[in-house]
């Protein structure tokens, strides 16, 4: 892993990992869901669109048990993410998702965790409505903006489920 040395690291001393495991991990599971369900979302069938939310929710939580080395302490959030993933529509599913893994993930501000949700859906959405117009004549574009906005929002959430 990536270091930075002790002149570099400020008043800790030690040499310090450059990016945090468990913030990695997060954000790899995270991309993973999002990749998953946008092939799921692709056949437009109400069952795997469903599955798709449940993937999508679940994985993250999954992720930041893993890089925490609990994986059985991460099976309530993950389950609860997937529940609140698959609530509502795609801005109100990571609401609702943030809402629940942080109110039973241990270790993970609560306040921290919606205000970076709620951040990666505002820049997620804005970086897609902006790339609607050069991208809008391809009938596709849907899936890279669901890929773009998935991006976003997963690099916003796993800031916060790393501290």
């Amino acid at each position: 892993m990536m270091t930075v040395a002790a002149g570099d690291a400020g008043a800790s001393g030690g040499s310090q990992p450059l990016v945090n495991k468990v913030c990695l991990y997060t954000f790899v599971a995270s991309l993973i869901g999002v990749v998953v369900a946008m092939f799921l979302i692709s056949s437009a069938t109400v069952v795997n669109v469903v599955i798709a939310l449940l993937v999508m929710g679940a994985l993250p939580a999954l992720g930041r048990a893993l890089g925490n080395g609990n994986i059985g302490e991460g099976i309530v959030p993950a389950i609860l993410g997937a529940v609140g993933s698959a609530l509502g529509l795609l801005v109100l599913s990571s609401l609702f998702w943030s809402l629940l893994v942080g109110a039973t993930a241990k270790g993970v501000a609560f306040g921290r965790l919606v205000l970076f949700s709620i951040v990666g859906c505002i820049i997620g959405s804005l970086l897609v409505l902006v790339l609607a117009s050069p991208l809008g004549q391809d009938p596709n574009w849907l899936q890279t903006a669901f890929v773009l906005w998935g991006v976003v929002w997963s690099a916003a959430i796993a800031f916060p489920m790393s501290r």
